[in-house]
């Protein structure tokens, strides 16, 4: 039986963009390469947009950067990676999930699908029709910090642990309308509780794991764990789950949902 794998989070778009002579076929300068994918039996990949430190203060343009990255350089890449946008995208990886895992183990490659995301918020510089402008643009969620503060909220490092700004409730509102999915992964806990009393939307953790297991500041506490199991929607470290875009978790980790 073959087990497809879902992967919310790789940061290969901004190693793309500083070396134009990457490859996403095979290139071993990345960690994430579509021989990669097929090889691991992964049927969703999120590739992140992140703004390294490197190339300055985060503009928008930099976001745009990336998408175009993704565009250009990864979804033609051999038989291609198919972009997830919208419900009806996730009902046909769902079906194509479904039969795999009626197959012998190994015996068929899944042709990828690619999912994009930005972590943290500052590429919009705190402008809000930015971030309307990328939905339209294909990304379907947003880490809202990396490890320190910017314009909408504190990220886990920063000293002050502060939870959102005011422009920031306001982006949550935005994200709420628009159907962005809003990432903790990064966030400050006081922004976390903040997020979870204001969304009105469930909300993800795309790169997490159990701070009990693992004590790094970056792990969610086993109530932070409980909160996002209560709104059914997927906490990713090691974890597989299915039809996340309907908003049900068909499967959580042991250690996720004990307790």
């Amino acid at each position: 039986m073959t087990i497809p794998v879902v992967d919310y989070h790789c940061d290969v778009l901004s190693k793309m963009v500083k070396d134009k002579s990457i490859s996403f076929a095979d290139d071993p300068k990345l960690d994430v390469t579509y021989k990669r994918l097929q090889e691991g039996g992964v049927a969703l990949q999120t590739f992140a947009i992140f703004l390294s430190e490197e190339r300055g203060i985060p503009r928008f343009e930099h976001i745009l950067d990336q998408i175009d990255v993704f565009t250009s350089r990864v979804v033609p890449v051999q038989e291609g990676v198919r972009w997830m946008k919208w419900r009806e995208d996730a009902a046909s990886l769902e079906h194509a999930v479904k039969a795999a895992e009626q197959l012998p183990l190994q015996s068929h490659a899944l042709q990828p699908w690619g999912l994009l995301s930005v972590e943290g918020a500052d590429g919009f510089e705190g402008n809000l029709y930015y971030v309307k402008v990328c939905y339209d643009l294909g990304v379907r969620f947003l880490g809202i910090t990396w490890n320190h503060a910017n314009w909408a909220a504190d990220g886990v490092m920063e000293k002050r642990k502060g939870g959102f700004t005011e422009k920031g409730k306001q982006l949550i509102e935005l994200c709420n309308e628009t159907g962005l999915l809003l990432d903790v992964s990064h966030l400050s806990e006081a922004g976390f509780w903040e997020l979870a009393e204001r969304s009105k939307r469930p909300f993800i953790a795309s790169h997490s794991n159990a701070k009990a297991v693992c004590p790094h500041p970056r792990n969610l506490n086993d109530e932070q764990i409980r909160a996002i199991a209560a709104i059914a929607c997927p906490l990713s470290g090691r974890i597989w789950s299915k039809g996340w875009m309907s908003g049900k978790c068909a499967l959580f980790s042991e250690q996720a949902s004990s307790g």
